[in-house]
C-alpha cells in the first residue's frame, strides 16, 4: 500500500521512508541494517535515510530485544540468536547491546539465567 501510494507520487520520500521503518521495524521485526539496504535500493537519499536512522535507533534496540528474549524462551543458542539477529538486519552495535556480548564474541556479562533486563 505505501509503496502505490509512493508509485503514483502521492507520497514523498520523507514519508514514504517513516512509514517504511515503521512498518518494518515494528510489525515485521526487521532491523536498520535491512531498512537502510531497503530505502537504499528504492532511491531514497543518504539524508533521509540518516533522518530514519538517528530516529529510531533506540527503537531498534527494543524490538531486538525482544525478538531476542523470544527466542532465548525457545531455548535457541547464543551463538544463533546472534545470527538470527543479523539475518533480520539488525545492526552490530544493537546486537552486540542486547547480547552484551565482548568485541571477540564472548558473553560473560550476559545473564546465568539468559533473562533480558533492562540496562
Amino acid at each position: 500500500m505505501i509503496s502505490d501510494l509512493r508509485t503514483f507520487h502521492l507520497i514523498g520520500d520523507e514519508a514514504y521512508a517513516r512509514e517504511f521503518a515503521s512498518l518494518s521495524l515494528l510489525s515485521r521485526k526487521k532491523g536498520l541494517r535491512w531498512i537502510l539496504w531497503k530505502l537504499q535500493e528504492k532511491g531514497v537519499s543518504k539524508e533521509i535515510q540518516n533522518q530514519v536512522l538517528t530516529h529510531w535507533a533506540e527503537e531498534e534496540k527494543e524490538i531486538a530485544r525482544q525478538v531476542a528474549q523470544k527466542w532465548i524462551e525457545k531455548g535457541m543458542p547464543l551463538h544463533q540468536i546472534a545470527r538470527g539477529l543479523q539475518n533480520r538486519g539488525f545492526t552490530s552495535p544493537t546486537i552486540r547491546h542486547i547480547l552484551k556480548l565482548d568485541s571477540g564474541g564472548n558473553t560473560d556479562v550476559y545473564p546465568s539465567d539468559h533473562s533480558m533486563d533492562s540496562d
